[in-house]
């Protein structure tokens, strides 16, 4: 899923505004900090310019290909990542809100179907 989500960041397929705020928030803080750039604004627009043109897919193309991964990972992702044998949408049977939730015990459940690492890294 972190694959799936982060090509379609990059390919511009999908950007959930949320982790846009938060990638470009810290993105400009290393090149300001980098001093690759002056300032907030000229930072958002390199960045937002390597987004538009394509160079920050390309790079990690790249960089999935140096690790021997496939060339046409970012264009082709959905063709070499597993995708669920079963989907199901779970629904609550109340209105409310969620006041405690057994994290560990679910994150348990989705490394036990594959998900996940075990080890939490």
């Amino acid at each position: 899923m972190k694959f799936v989500k982060r090509c379609r960041f990059l390919t511009g397929e999908y950007r959930n505004p949320r982790l846009f705020d938060v990638t470009m928030a810290l993105c400009v803080e290393m090149l300001i900090s980098g001093k690759l750039a002056k300032d907030d604004a000229e930072a958002r627009a390199k960045l937002q310019a390597v987004l538009d043109n394509g160079k920050a897919a390309e790079v990690f193309g790249r960089m999935v290909a140096a690790q021997k991964g496939p060339t046409d990972f970012v264009e082709n992702y959905a063709k070499y990542l597993p995708t669920a044998m079963l989907t199901k949408a779970v629904y609550a049977d109340t209105e409310g809100f969620v006041s405690e939730m057994d994290t560990r015990a679910l994150g348990m459940a989705v490394v036990a179907m594959g998900g996940g690492t075990p080890s939490g890294i």
